[in-house]
């Protein structure tokens, strides 16, 4: 194996293990990021179907409260599971006959009064997203950055929860941008560390590439010298006794191992040329063009 094929090996070595890396690396981050808004999504879901459970209590509690920071008991203990997480919490209710009421806890600091009366806009934002929720027929859903859940009875009324899961969505795409960065300085990191080690990896194959073709060099000379010998006596002990096959048979064998010692020879020339030779783009047309 010469240096170059050396290298080639070197660099398919090096192609491979980043592969590997970017697979694991993929593999993980997306892992990471799934099982993140499977959790998230779970965690929502159960929030929207507890204030569906308790959505008469909430309304009527919510009713009774003008300040959204009221200390009553009562509202406490029922949204201390929720303020502390989501902004706005709203129930979106459609009586039978097509009338929406909304009751909602609108925003942390924003002075707005607990019930959708306080605030029309985001009560007459809330109404259409129930109005798209309850056309959809879907349970579960999500409009920006709001996620609803459905509740629909026979008589033609329905209740939609929505939360504001903002911080949620943002975190999940924090999360994503932060694995994507990390997975890029993994791999950047990885390419240079492999990059450096194969090379220490590959000298001592280089270093007896070069060692063999120094053998082979060296030992052309020295295994010549010897055989010219041997030819030499040959000769003479035929010139002196005359031809015998022993004497053919000893010269058809010096003969047999020049021709070996030569094709070795030829053999490293070749890789050393190999070796040296640099590949290099050119544009057949412009030399074509030029030679005419």
């Amino acid at each position: 194996m010469n240096t170059r094929e050396i290298h080639a090996l070197r660099k398919k070595f090096i192609f491979i293990f980043m592969a590997s890396i970017i697979l694991s690396v993929g593999v993980i981050g997306l892992a990471l990021n799934s099982v993140t808004r499977i959790i998230n999504r779970t965690s929502i879901h159960r929030t929207l179907d507890g204030i569906i459970e308790n959505q008469d209590d909430i309304e009527a509690i919510l009713s009774d409260t003008d300040d959204p920071f009221s200390d009553d008991a009562n509202f406490i203990q029922a949204f201390s599971s929720y303020i502390s997480r989501y902004r706005h919490i709203c129930l979106v209710s459609r009586s039978s006959d097509g009338t929406f009421t909304t009751a909602g806890y609108f925003g942390y600091g924003s002075g707005s009064p607990g019930t959708g009366g306080g605030n029309d806009a985001v009560s007459a934002r809330y109404t259409e997203y129930a109005r798209k929720a309850i056309d959809s027929g879907n349970k579960y859903g999500r409009y920006g950055m709001y996620y609803y859940e459905l509740s629909s009875s026979e008589d033609g009324s329905a209740v939609v929860a929505f939360i504001d899961c903002t911080a949620e969505i943002n975190a999940g795409s924090r999360l994503l941008t932060l694995t994507f960065i990390i997975g890029l300085i993994a791999l950047l990191i990885s390419y240079l560390l492999v990059k450096r080690f194969s090379l220490r990896i590959i000298q001592p194959a280089i270093e007896n590439s070069r060692r063999q073709k120094e053998f082979i060099t060296n030992a052309n000379h020295e295994l010549k010298t010897p055989l010219a010998a041997i030819r030499a006596n040959t000769e003479l002990t035929e010139i002196m006794n005359g031809p015998s096959e022993w004497t053919a048979s000893t010269l058809s064998q010096v003969d047999r191992m020049n021709g070996l010692i030569q094709n070795l020879v030829m053999i490293t020339r070749a890789a050393e040329q190999e070796d040296k030779s640099e590949l290099s783009e050119i544009d057949v047309t412009k030399a074509v063009n030029e030679s005419r």
